[in-house]
């Protein structure tokens, strides 16, 4: 299952969001959508 020429890399989004103020936060995921999912308070 391991691919070493694995093209689809996880990239790293930076997700903004208010909670309590201001912040920011890295979350690897394939897309956007995901790394939204990922985030949640």
């Amino acid at each position: 299952m391991t691919n070493k020429t694995n093209k689809t890399k996880n990239k790293t989004f930076k997700i903004h969001y208010y909670f309590d103020g201001y912040g920011e936060v890295l979350i690897e995921a394939e897309n956007e959508e995901e790394a939204r999912e990922k985030k949640i308070i």
